[in-house]
């Protein structure tokens, strides 16, 4: 096997140490974790559908942001800008990192990951609070 067909041998992760690896880890689950509670709102089922999928659109637009600016702390010199974009516009940006069609990297992976996550998230909701009448006691 050559070099150039191993997976994401050239994603910019690998370039970071072992402690940036871990922020970027850890930057990805607190924005997760964000997105999973906005989602869970809502008490319909298909609103938190809706909102799942707003707020994933909203990472994919937004969270390179937040990433940029981790990697300014980490690598001296970056300068300091603005690296979003338009927000991304129609379904087909969404559909293709829905269904891993994007390049090969592991940001775009991630992004479908998150997508399918806080989709599973929605779907699977919140449960009412049991009352104590239903034989639940602490």
């Amino acid at each position: 096997m050559t070099v150039g067909a191993i997976p994401y041998i050239d994603d910019p992760l690998f370039n970071l140490t072992e402690l940036g690896v871990s922020g970027v880890l850890t930057i990805s689950c607190v924005l997760w974790a964000i997105c999973a509670a906005i989602t869970n709102v809502f008490n319909s089922r298909a609103a938190r559908v809706l909102i799942a999928v707003a707020t994933a659109w909203g990472f994919v637009w937004l969270a390179p942001q937040a990433f940029y600016q981790y990697y300014r702390t980490i690598i001296p010199g970056l300068p300091q800008q603005v690296v979003v974009d338009w927000p991304p516009t129609g379904p087909a940006r969404m559909i293709a990192l829905a269904t891993f069609q994007t390049r090969p990297s592991l940001s775009a992976h991630g992004q479908g990951v998150l997508i399918w996550s806080l989709v599973a998230v929605a779907w699977l909701g919140r449960r009412a609070p049991r009352s104590p009448a239903d034989g639940d006691t602490p």
